[in-house]
């Protein structure tokens, strides 16, 4: 179900557009770091391994630092 606020724009893009792009990002890191292994090019994989760890490390410390919002009650 699309919510009002799933087209809220942040500076101009909204969370779609930006979901968007890093499935795109991500998609392509992992294509390429495939095609580096099956190449026998195991560091490039490897660093793109720990990349992504890094990265989502970092999301969910920046997640758990964000305000917590109250849901509206339900009657």
């Amino acid at each position: 179900m699309i919510t009002r606020d799933f087209w809220v724009t942040v500076a101009g893009m909204s969370r779609t557009l930006i979901l968007i792009f890093g499935i795109m990002c991500w998609t392509g890191v992992a294509a390429s770091a495939v095609i580096h292994l099956a190449f026998g090019d195991w560091f490039y994989a490897a660093f793109m391994g720990v990349a992504f760890v890094l990265w989502t490390v970092a999301y969910y410390q920046y997640a758990s630092k964000r305000p917590a919002e109250a849901l509206p009650a339900v009657r």
